[in-house]
């Protein structure tokens, strides 16, 4: 409609939409109602079938996808013709004035009472968007109570996750202290049967070896305070020696690095390979994980049963896993 100006029907709620849309441009925080508000309007207004447009006696003009819209520049004086159209009619007027007819020609409310069409658009346009912010509210109203069900079976999860390793600790803890004696005497005699013992053949120990030397002697530092003295030399003597071949290196952190680190190879996934991979996780040990393609070579190498090897690096050597196949 190039001559839009001419229809009072079309006049006001362009108008509308201009004013709201300088409103809402001005306060960002409006720009969401203002495109719901006019995308049901624009509908109403140009709908070739059922819109205001469709109700005039107009040509049609008719555009390609990305032309832009014919427009005819009003007159200085297009606004009085449309004050005029709306204004007021007499008393008189008023009172013998006749609803329309269905059988009058098939006019519309837009074309009999300009007035009382733009009313009646005004009502529908503000139901719809009340139908549409309804609508928009119940999503969201869904959407915050999904999430605030997902933080809550996170925090449950989370609390039950705390507790079982709380559990395994104490666990843990508790068969530490039952079993303190027996270890510490194991240790004692590990390292009366090496490092501390008679001449200097505790010398040729691998590296591996002596960072396990030193491994048991941390272990029973500040544990058997009868074997103080003997853990202070067995130190001094590992230290002495790591020194000398490695003098770039401290043999504390080499002894961190092994104990800290282990390797995996696996032909397939397995429970009791994920129940490998959960309990290094849980000590806090770093895993390298490889898959091996060659599963025949691997188990020709390994076994028949093997599924994956976990090189601890503490023994220098790789501990092998079997898990059965049925």
């Amino acid at each position: 409609m190039s001559d839009w100006w001419r229809y009072p029907a079309l006049v006001f709620p362009l108008d509308a939409m201009w004013r709201a849309y300088e409103n809402a441009r001005k306060a960002p925080g409006q720009m969401m109602i203002f495109y719901i508000q006019a995308a049901s309007m624009l509908d109403r207004v140009f709908d070739k079938d059922r819109g205001i447009v469709a109700s005039l006696d107009c040509k049609q003009n008719l555009t390609r996808k990305g032309e832009p819209l014919p427009c005819e520049r009003p007159n200085r004086a297009w606004r009085e013709p449309i004050l005029e159209t709306l204004s007021a009619p007499p008393q008189a007027a008023r009172k013998t004035r006749k609803p329309p007819s269905h059988q009058q020609g098939g006019e519309t409310m837009a074309q009999t009472d300009p007035e009382d069409g733009f009313d009646q658009i005004m009502v529908q346009s503000w139901n719809s968007v009340a139908q549409q912010l309804r609508t928009l509210h119940n999503e969201l109203s869904g959407d915050r109570a999904r999430r605030r069900e997902r933080a809550e079976r996170a925090v449950q999860n989370e609390r039950y996750e705390q507790t079982r390793r709380q559990q395994q600790s104490i666990r843990l803890e508790q068969w530490e202290m039952d079993n303190r004696e027996r270890l510490d005497k194991g240790f004692d005699s590990t390292l009366n049967a090496t490092v501390l013992a008679d001449g200097d053949g505790w010398r040729k120990m691998r590296d591996s070896s002596l960072l396990q030397g030193w491994m048991v002697a941390d272990q029973l530092e500040g544990n058997d305070p009868d074997y103080r003295r003997q853990i202070i030399e067995a130190k001094a003597r590992l230290k002495d020696e790591w020194s000398k071949r490695h003098p770039e290196t401290h043999i504390d952190a080499a002894a961190d690095q092994l104990t800290n680190h282990v390797n995996i190879t696996y032909t397939d996934q397995s429970p009791a390979l994920q129940a490998t991979l959960n309990a290094f996780n849980t000590a806090g040990v770093p895993v390298d994980l490889q898959r091996v393609e060659d599963a025949q070579a691997f188990q020709a190498a390994h076994g028949d049963d093997a599924t994956f090897f976990v090189d601890s690096r503490l023994t220098g050597q790789w501990t092998v896993c079997f898990v059965k196949l049925e």
